[in-house]
């Protein structure tokens, strides 16, 4: 008889501690849903940001070199034109000295 009174006692105590059980395992199934979508979300703010910085330096790194190239092809049609009008130049003297003789 003291077996099945002391079993009772314990069972009532177990599911009351079951309960209990049931009650945290659910508060914390919500609570690791809220933090994990924080988490996720403030990952995301992260890599968006990473990646709107990384953007925006290769934007800039972009013009830059269209910058350059652009001052290159300016500086090599300059000199080309130079050579023109040197050339064009020398080939005047060399008609009028021609035309001296």
């Amino acid at each position: 008889m003291r077996f099945v009174k002391t079993r009772v006692v314990y069972r009532h105590r177990d599911i009351a501690y079951a309960h209990e059980k049931q009650k945290y395992k659910a508060e914390m199934t919500k609570l690791r849903k809220v933090h994990f979508k924080d988490y996720w979300a403030k990952q995301t703010q992260i890599e968006n940001e990473y990646f709107e910085k990384t953007k925006a330096n290769i934007e800039a790194t972009q013009r830059r070199k269209a910058i350059k190239w652009n001052t290159v092809v300016c500086r090599i049609a300059g000199h080309t034109m130079r050579q023109i009008d040197i050339e064009t130049r020398k080939q005047e003297e060399r008609l009028r000295k021609i035309e001296e003789f």
